[in-house]
């Protein structure tokens, strides 16, 4: 009986719709949110990634939000409030990664874009000690072959200080 049961619920999750609906629980001060609420989002969501003390939303369509304690915008975003990244807008994003206190994402067309602190040069480019207020493009570059050509990015992790691109 009890794999009859078994094979019923599953049968019925499979079946469920998958619709990209967000959801948080999460331990702030001594409030602990022990069960998940759902966050109320007008695209359904494809993706999440956290950093330290901020994350980010693919949604469908390829927008991104961004929520958290944004430093390098001077914000603190509520999950139940992200923001738009409006300066990828028109760009269709494929994956996001959040580092510490960094983030990027990758287009469709294999660009990476990264934005946040910069102290380690965790967000490309050779200036270290700034931070990068809005996403800018990356260029990731394979110096083994003569010329130099520009590499398409399929995947992208962020850590606390550092970033890599496949």
């Amino acid at each position: 009986m009890e794999n009859q049961e078994e094979r019923a619920a599953e049968e019925q999750a499979s079946a469920a719709p998958e619709r990209g609906l967000l959801h948080v629980w999460r331990s702030v001060g001594c409030s602990h949110q022990l069960y998940p609420e759902r966050v109320l989002l007008s695209t359904p969501v494809q993706q999440v990634s956290l950093g330290e003390h901020h994350g980010l939303l693919l949604a469908q369509g390829g927008q991104v939000f961004s929520f958290g304690e944004l430093s390098w915008k001077g914000l603190s975003i509520p999950v139940s409030a992200p923001v738009l990244e409006v300066s990828l807008r028109g760009k269709n994003v494929v994956r996001v990664a959040a580092g510490g206190f960094h983030c990027g994402a990758i287009i469709d067309q294999g660009n990476a874009y990264m934005w946040g602190e910069n102290t380690a040069g965790q967000c490309g480019g050779s200036a270290t000690n700034i931070t990068v207020s809005e996403p800018s493009p990356v260029s990731v570059v394979d110096t083994e072959v003569v010329p130099p050509v520009s590499v398409r990015v399929v995947d992208l992790a962020c850590g606390r200080e550092h970033s890599l691109a496949v």
